[in-house]
C-alpha cells in the first residue's frame, strides 16, 4: 500500500518517496544548519504561491501491540506539514494486545509533542542524524 501511494502521488509527480518535507529553501537550510549529517538528503518543497498544507492521519499505535483489537483501538490525530509534525495534545496511552483472544500485554506509551518533519519520517529515527556529541 505504502509503495502503491508513493509510486501514485509522489513518484508520478517527479517527488523522491525518501526526501524530507520543509516549507521553503530557507527552512531547509536552517534544518542543515542544525543538523549537518542531512546535508547530502534530499528535501521537497512546495512550489511558490501553494497554500500551506495540512495533512491528518490516525495513529493507531505501536506494531509491537498489532493486531489492535477493535474495542481497544485510541486512535490519535496525527498532523503533518512541512514545519511539524506529531499529535497535538499529550496524553499516555495503553495498547491492549490480544492473541486468540487473550490479553497478553499492556503496552503504555507516551504520545504527543510535535518534532521537525524530517524527525518524524526518518526510518531508524531522527538520532541517526546525529553529531557524535549529541547535537
Amino acid at each position: 500500500w505504502e509503495r502503491a501511494v508513493a509510486n501514485i502521488y509522489l513518484e508520478g509527480h517527479g517527488i523522491d518517496p525518501d526526501s524530507f518535507p520543509s516549507w521553503s529553501s530557507e527552512t531547509v537550510a536552517d534544518i542543515i544548519s542544525r543538523n549537518p549529517a542531512l546535508s547530502s538528503i534530499d528535501f521537497v518543497t512546495p512550489r511558490p504561491g501553494r497554500p500551506f498544507p495540512i495533512l491528518s492521519m490516525s495513529l493507531m499505535g505501536p506494531v509491537q501491540a498489532m493486531p489492535f483489537e477493535v474495542s481497544g483501538r485510541a486512535y490519535r490525530v496525527y498532523e503533518s506539514t512541512p514545519l511539524y509534525a506529531g499529535v497535538p495534545v499529550a496524553a499516555n496511552e495503553t495498547y491492549v494486545q490480544h492473541r486468540l483472544g487473550w490479553i497478553t500485554n499492556n503496552i503504555s506509551r507516551q504520545v504527543g509533542g510535535y518534532v521537525e518533519p524530517w524527525a518524524a519520517l526518518a526510518p531508524e529515527g531522527a538520532s541517526t542524524y546525529l553529531a557524535e556529541d549529541g547535537t
